[in-house]
């Protein structure tokens, strides 16, 4: 094979193992997967069972359910008209996902 271009076939987990790193919203550093870790809200351990179904998550069940989770859900409403056209045609909606900013409770305003 010539040098230069490599063929997509190895590319193909070079640009899986990218699109992994770029999907993980949590990545803050190399972390294994029985690392336990403190909730950032209350700081108890979150429970290993957690860990096992959501393991980069933030929070812990009760800090979760208080506050609405790790992530901020948005709807969208997108416009589907011709462009340039005033008439505004919201015919579809788009739902967007932000962290959440978690503030500790020894922090928090009473």
């Amino acid at each position: 094979m010539a040098q230069g271009n490599p063929s997509q076939s190895e590319m193909a987990p070079a640009k899986a193992g990218a699109i992994w790193l770029l999907g993980n919203p949590f990545a803050k550093g190399d972390t294994e997967m029985s690392e336990e870790k403190d909730c950032e809200r209350c700081g108890e351990p979150i429970p290993a069972r957690r860990l096992e179904v959501l393991p980069y998550t933030r929070l812990c069940l009760q800090c979760s359910e208080a506050i609405g989770g790790d992530f901020k859900t948005y709807v969208i409403a997108e416009n589907t008209g011709k462009p340039g056209s005033l008439k505004k045609n919201y015919g579809s909606w788009k739902v967007a996902r932000k962290l959440r900013a978690i503030t500790p409770i020894d922090k928090e305003k009473p």
